[in-house]
């Protein structure tokens, strides 16, 4: 159901950088579509939540707010994904970059608030 995890970073205890790899035999591509598989939003949307939960701590989920969808991520792509946890606000930030070689593109991004 997750992605592959290539790297992990913490540049700060505010934020994660993460490098994951999207196989095509993930259950998200499973009819999603038949003729042009595309990784659903609610799946990326899913992971950042998964992965945050070390910045987060014991807050949960509230609201999901300004997501965008920029670019489709297809099966067999590499994603770099920051997370960014603004303690004082209670919001999560987040961005998907599709990685293609040495360039890189916005496939995704949005701010998750939390409560406790």
């Amino acid at each position: 159901m997750n992605p592959i995890e290539l790297q992990r970073s913490a540049p700060d205890a505010e934020r994660l950088v993460l490098r994951l790899w999207i196989p095509k035999t993930l259950f998200w591509f499973q009819g999603h579509f038949p003729q042009w598989q595309v990784l659903p939003g609610v799946a990326q949307i899913h992971w950042a939540m998964t992965y945050s939960e070390s910045l987060t701590g014991d807050l949960r989920y509230y609201s999901v707010d300004r997501v965008k969808f920029q670019t489709p991520v297809m099966p067999d792509s590499e994603l770099r994904l920051e997370l960014h946890h603004e303690a004082a606000r209670q919001l999560l930030h987040f961005c998907y970059y599709l990685v293609d070689g040495e360039s890189e593109r916005v496939a995704s991004s949005g701010k998750i608030k939390l409560c406790r």
